[in-house]
């Protein structure tokens, strides 16, 4: 059976929550009082006897509501109440909260109800953080639960800071990185607030020269909402706003953490001491084994996931064994193909840079060529007053008869004869001419190699099988980028992705270019339809119509395919292309997956990994 037990501690005693060998702990003197009272071996394998708790304090930190849970049999439960004539339940708590040390209380032990997880139950929960600036009246009482600073705290200033971290953000300048976890956050409240110096008793007794102030009276406290923190993040968040309130950094600092969350010195956590975890709400719910994906395996929990919002995929399994297998082997399996891949990425985002930087710079030499028809009028006009004009002199002022009415000032070269300085002209200019010609196939030749690389740079994003990353270095070989290695393996011949809409119409998707040139030119009926991103690099996508006209629906989940195997995977109402095969062609020397397409129309869809599992995937 489970039971729940709330408590509180107070941590300064203790190093942090979790059991350490040799070292005091929370959950090591809990776990030693339960051995010995319920009188089991600690090296007893069939009765471990370990808590889970709901979040982990670190050394030092506080709790006054702690949630943990414990799982152990009826029998052994029972040992507890020896004597006792109360329930085992009760008899444990009583008997728990006599042995504990008195930085250890016991506030209830009851039985967990189905489902209940301390860690995946919890629901919300609240820190504060006590401080005593030079504003406060220092209770030495509260030294070992409230940090104590030489300064003026600006709460107003620290408020503004507090603010910023309200609503989901990455905390990833704010916590500890956790590798292979996610340090996005949502943050319900985070405010400061000075606790009013009220009495304990409204008015002065008679004939008594003094009140009883609260306890807490001229503190400065942050309290904090969030489901979930990441490591550090509570007090490494205290840390900035007290740096902004004690003026030695302005609001734009913290606001640009916010914003590029890295980590620096300046933002880490600050003294323990202050730190106490208030409360935890938690509810209770039939176990629902989830895993967050952002592109690959992030964090998983066994009940429903909802504070990433849209950032973030959450993907639900029947049971905790399948949402661990694939937890775990995607991990893995990603890792590889990174690895594998890593090498491409790197390679390909060079030289579609290099073919971006070319076509700017063929664009800035384009620039210089656009005056060139001024040359060939500056010929034209010299010619036509040749004789009129006289060798020597450093320019001729002539009637523009282009632009009737108007004079223009002609340099001429006085070494040379008007005929002579005509023709310099016009060798100026048909020198332009072809500059111009030349610089615009360049310019064109550049932008293209640059989309190409895009297309393949999208294509190695999405691949995760190494046959896919083995196809695309196959085509990168044959198309001049990489060399050849040897005596290389062939790369595996695959086959294109294939869909079942609800309807029976079969989808084929292409997972590179020469697998998108193969489908759409030589797989393809004239009469299956073609779908593609528009302007976007991504897969071509046929709807295999077999003589039948197609459905609306298939129309849809053809489109969605096409968007969600494309670079436009994350937008919504994204432009996807569609016209019959007939009507898309190959241009004569154009890269692989490269075609033009004619007689089109355009359908907006909004792809989602739901709406590709509407349909069935074969092979």
């Amino acid at each position: 059976m489970r039971l729940r037990i709330d408590l509180a501690y107070d941590g300064g005693g203790f190093y942090g929550w979790a059991v350490q060998p040799d070292i005091r702990t929370v959950q090591g003197e809990i776990e030693q009082a339960l051995h010995r009272i319920l009188r089991v071996d600690p090296n007893d394998a069939s009765e471990p006897l370990r808590l889970v708790v709901a979040g982990r304090t670190d050394t030092g930190v506080h709790a006054s509501h702690q949630v943990c849970h414990i799982d152990m049999s009826p029998d052994i439960l029972e040992r507890a109440v020896g004597h006792m004539k109360v329930p085992a339940v009760t008899a444990l708590e009583h008997r728990l909260q006599r042995v504990l040390p008195d930085d250890i209380t016991i506030h209830r032990i009851s039985e967990a109800p189905v489902g209940f997880d301390a860690r995946f139950s919890a629901l919300e929960r609240t820190y504060v953080y006590r401080i005593a600036d030079r504003s406060s009246e220092v209770d030495p009482r509260l030294r070992g639960c409230v940090l104590h600073i030489d300064g003026d705290l600006d709460i107003e200033a620290m408020n503004l800071a507090a603010a910023q971290t309200i609503g989901l953000h990455d905390f990833g300048s704010f916590a500890t990185p956790n590798p292979g976890g996610t340090t996005i956050r949502e943050v319900k409240q985070a405010d400061w607030a000075r606790v009013p110096a009220q009495p304990l008793i409204a008015q002065p007794m008679a004939g008594k020269g003094y009140v009883v102030p609260t306890f807490e009276s001229g503190l400065v406290c942050f309290t904090i909402v969030a489901d979930a923190f990441a490591r550090n993040m509570v007090r490494s968040l205290v840390n900035g706003c007290v740096q902004v309130g004690l003026d030695k950094r302005d609001l734009d600092w913290f606001k640009g953490k916010m914003a590029v969350p890295k980590r620096e010195g300046s933002t880490g956590p600050i003294a323990p001491q202050g730190l106490t975890l208030e409360q935890l709400r938690t509810y209770a719910l039939a176990p629902s084994p989830t895993v967050v994906l952002d592109g690959v395996p992030k964090d998983f929990a066994f009940t429903p996931i909802h504070q990433y919002g849209d950032l973030l995929e959450c993907r639900s399994f029947d049971s905790p064994s399948a949402l661990l297998d694939f937890f775990f082997y995607e991990r893995v399996r990603l890792a590889r193909i990174k690895s594998r891949s890593a090498d491409l990425f790197h390679h390909l985002t060079t030289l579609q840079e290099r073919a971006v930087r070319k076509a700017e710079n063929r664009r800035q030499e384009l620039l210089d060529c656009a005056d060139k028809d001024k040359y060939r009028i500056y010929g034209d006009l010299i010619t036509s007053n040749q004789y009129a004009l006289e060798k020597g002199a450093p320019f001729y002022d002539l009637e523009n008869y282009y632009e009737p009415g108007t004079m223009v000032r002609i340099p001429a070269d006085p070494a040379l004869s008007p005929s002579a300085n005509a023709q310099k002209y016009y060798k100026d200019y048909r020198k332009k001419q072809v500059a111009e010609q030349k610089l615009t196939g360049f310019i064109a030749q550049a932008e293209a190699e640059a989309a190409y690389l895009d297309s393949v740079l999208d294509a190695l994003s999405r691949s995760s099988t190494d046959a896919e990353i083995s196809a695309i270095r196959a085509e990168l070989t044959a198309g001049g980028y990489l060399r050849h290695r040897g005596k290389e393996k062939p790369a595996k011949a695959l086959k294109p992705l294939e869909y079942q809409t609800v309807d029976g119409f079969h989808i084929l998707v292409g997972r590179n270019n020469v697998m998108n040139d193969k489908l759409t030119l030589k797989t393809a009926a004239g009469e299956d339809y073609w779908f593609h991103t528009q302007d976007t690099p991504g897969c071509h996508v046929v709807l295999v119509t077999a003589g039948r006209a197609p459905s609306e629906s298939a129309l849809h989940d053809a489109a969605v395919l096409a968007a969600y195997n494309s670079k436009a995977r994350a937008s919504s109402n994204v432009p996807v292309d569609y016209t019959r095969v007939k009507f898309v062609k190959k241009p004569a020397g154009a890269k692989p997956g490269r075609v033009i397409y004619t007689d089109y129309k355009t359908i907006f869809v909004t792809p989602t990994r739901e709406e590709t599992e509407r349909m069935i995937q074969l092979g």
